[in-house]
């Protein structure tokens, strides 16, 4: 496993980071079936996936779920230009497993 400057592996490979496991955004939704679209001058990427809708914010402790706030394990961070989220976003979203 490579890993970057910040002790991140740019794969996008589930990292732990302050005692979160994180998980890139864009590939696992895309490997359930789902799309994201970002939005770089609102800082959100759109999930779709199963009907549903999720916008997570970069750095937001919440996500908008079908229009009802979601909170999550930890805010959201960007490596590498990579969307990554706390891994338990899937199970408490998208009710998937990851």
């Amino acid at each position: 496993m490579a890993v970057n400057e910040s002790g991140v592996d740019p794969s996008g490979a589930p990292f732990d980071f302050k005692g979160t496991t994180y998980a890139a955004l864009a590939p696992n939704v895309r490997n359930m079936g789902g799309t994201v679209q970002w939005d770089n001058q609102a800082k959100t990427a759109t999930v779709v996936l199963d009907g549903r809708t999720a916008t997570v914010r970069m750095a937001d402790e919440n996500v908008i779920l079908d229009g009802n706030n979601v909170p999550l394990l930890a805010p959201p961070l960007v490596v590498d230009d990579a969307l990554y989220v706390p891994r338990t976003f899937f199970g408490d979203v998208l009710n998937r497993t990851l």
